[in-house]
């Protein structure tokens, strides 16, 4: 534990999005997904929100031309259109950064 009571081990799974606010203009919104102490329980969590969400989008087209494409990468996964992330969910690892 950390001197603010909360636990510096582990791994956080965030999700970001890239939308657009009410005046039209591009946004990226970010939500925490949740704190796991195993690594393969966060890429398990992270994969299983990312194939929901890209089905999701699948099922639910919003009107935008594009290939959709669900990417696995070395930090979780993207959900992509034409080249360009419009979600990605990303396993961080909580342990602060050591020099060695």
């Amino acid at each position: 534990m950390s001197e603010t009571g909360k636990s510096t081990s582990g791994f956080r799974v965030l999700q970001f999005t890239l939308q657009r606010n009410a005046a039209g203009h591009p946004t990226q919104s970010r939500h925490d997904l949740g704190h796991f102490e195993e690594i393969v329980e966060a890429f398990n969590a992270a994969r299983l929100a990312a194939l929901q969400s890209y089905t999701r989008r699948l099922r639910t087209p919003d009107g935008k031309a594009g290939i959709l494409r669900f990417i696995d990468t070395e930090w979780g996964y993207d959900i992509r259109r034409e080249g360009l992330v419009v979600e990605r969910f990303w396993v961080h690892d909580r342990a602060a950064a050591v020099l060695v």
